[in-house]
């Protein structure tokens, strides 16, 4: 028997010989070279001297073959790490490190396979020893942090838009921080025509249907703990731990789980928009399971057995979702976690028909599949429609008959220290546009330079409404004519061409 890669990128191959040569074979055609994997040889005996070979990668079962014949009393050396072409010489070796290795004496189950795969193997089946240590940390108080809005142009006595900003923080949490505010120009702008929204509504959490072990959870700066328990998430009445927020209309939802406890192979977390909180409720969700992959499930009917999407294996923790509502369309999508951030983004599964009223409850759902058993889950990066406090809006409104330009300035505070922050605001008067300026170009003769990208903006026209011409200072060597211009919005791409 032979573990290897084949020919062929990224193609592991599990083969297993007799006299004649190869009898069974098993291929997984997508393990990258260069990263580390989890692989687990199972051989099963169902008669004396052949069995079931499985082949698992990261605790997913990779394939089988069944009938595989296997002298058990075979007194070949085994050899890890290196191939053998005869009895007495090694003829190959891996060029590479091997980790973690086990010979069990039985058989391991689908769950202690995949326990190995998330947990390693330095206490599985064997001793293990605790020790307690204390530590102590002294905290300091760092500033709040504060990214201001854009500048914004206003027509006179007409008040703004909410303008987007955000609040941190790195001791308090985002929602606890004020923020207040004062104009430059109060003649223009009085301290009184500066509105500040608050927080949005804390996370409400509570466990959704009849479960067998309450569940918890924990959030700091954004990064939550949620322990759930229940018999799971698609029959006809769920049972799960639910944190979550009211949404209105459409949206989407993005979170990274970065880790998910074994309870069950079922056993999930991820994101969920739902028709209220009654556990028969229709919902939509995208989900991480502990052996699964990732999983698109929704119920389009009160009471009615969701229907799931067919899972995406060899995917687990840490992985970015995202959920999307558009109308009546619901689409789950997942993506690689890349240094904490999302790599592409692929489809896991979608709806057309789930009709829910305008007014949702949006958040994150945890199950362990095993009523009365708690599985936890590390969330983080929770964003899109979901707030986690340091979002806020300020709004603008001008004192009749009056032009001019003033500077907001917003202060977050933490309650011992502040930090200003500031935009301008342009009343009833007309201000040049913006463009970036591109770098200079060096072309060699008779060649096309590559086209660069320019960016336009303006506080009171829109920039798809804005023109942008372009001339030459030596028309014989580049015509005006020759200066090709695309694109529209603030984004506008440039591609010069000389005369050869």
């Amino acid at each position: 028997m032979s573990l290897y890669f084949a020919a062929g990128p990224n193609q592991l191959k599990l083969d297993s010989y007799n006299a004649a040569g190869v009898q069974a074979s098993i291929t997984h055609p997508n393990v990258p070279a260069g990263e580390w994997h989890y692989l687990s040889i199972t051989f099963d005996r169902t008669a004396a001297n052949s069995g079931t070979l499985t082949l698992y990668v990261d605790g997913f079962p990779a394939g089988s073959a069944t009938g595989v014949g296997m002298a058990v009393n075979q007194t070949r050396s085994m050899v890890i790490g290196g191939h053998a072409d005869n009895a007495s010489n090694l003829t190959r070796w891996l060029d590479g490190r091997l980790d973690d290795v086990m010979i069990a004496g039985a058989v391991l189950s689908r769950a202690e396979l995949r326990q190995l795969a998330t947990m390693g193997t330095a206490h599985f089946l064997g001793l293990a020893d605790t020790d307690t240590i204390n530590i102590t940390v002294t905290g300091v108080n760092s500033a709040p942090g504060i990214i201001p809005p854009a500048d914004v142009g206003m027509n006179t006595g007409v008040a703004s838009a909410a303008l987007p900003f955000t609040v941190s923080d790195a001791e308090s949490e985002h929602r606890v921080l004020t923020v207040t505010g004062s104009s430059s120009n109060t003649a223009l702008i009085p301290n009184a025509g500066i509105v500040i929204s608050g927080p949005a509504a804390a996370w409400a959490s509570a466990d959704i249907g009849t479960v067998g072990a309450a569940g918890t959870t924990t959030e700091d700066h954004g990064t939550f703990l949620i322990s759930g328990g229940g018999a799971g998430i698609g029959a006809a009445g769920d049972e799960f731990r639910y944190v979550s927020q009211d949404m209105t209309g459409d949206g989407e939802l993005v979170c990274r789980v970065a880790s998910l406890d074994y309870v069950n192979q079922n056993s999930r977390a991820g994101l969920m928009i739902r028709d209220g909180t009654a556990a028969n409720a229709p919902f939509a969700m995208i989900a991480i399971t502990a052996g699964e992959g990732v999983q698109y499930a929704s119920r389009l009917t009160a009471g009615a057995t969701a229907v799931s999407a067919a899972p995406v294996n060899f995917i687990a923790a840490p992985v970015w979702l995202r959920l999307v509502r558009n109308g009546n369309g619901m689409a789950g999508y997942y993506a690689a976690d890349v240094n904490g951030t999302p790599g592409v983004w692929q489809s896991a599964g979608s709806d057309s028909a789930l009709a829910l009223p305008a007014s949702v409850k949006a958040g994150l759902a945890v199950t362990s599949f095993v009523d009365a058993s708690l599985t936890t889950a590390v969330v983080d990066n929770v964003g899109g429609s979901l707030k986690t406090g340091g979002e806020r809006t300020v709004m603008l409104t001008p004192a009749a008959g009056q032009t001019g330009t003033a500077v907001i300035t917003l202060r977050a505070s933490d309650g011992a220290l502040s930090t200003p922050a500031t935009f301008m605001a342009a009343v009833g008067i007309n201000t040049p546009p913006t463009i970036t300026s591109a770098a200079n170009i060096t072309v060699v003769s008779g060649q096309t330079p590559a086209a660069f990208t320019v960016t336009l903006g303006d506080l009171h026209t829109a920039a798809s409404s804005l023109l942008f011409t372009s001339s030459s200072s030596n028309v014989l060597l580049l015509p005006n004519n020759r200066i090709v211009v695309t694109g529209s919005g603030a984004q506008r791409t440039v591609q010069l061409r000389p005369v050869p």
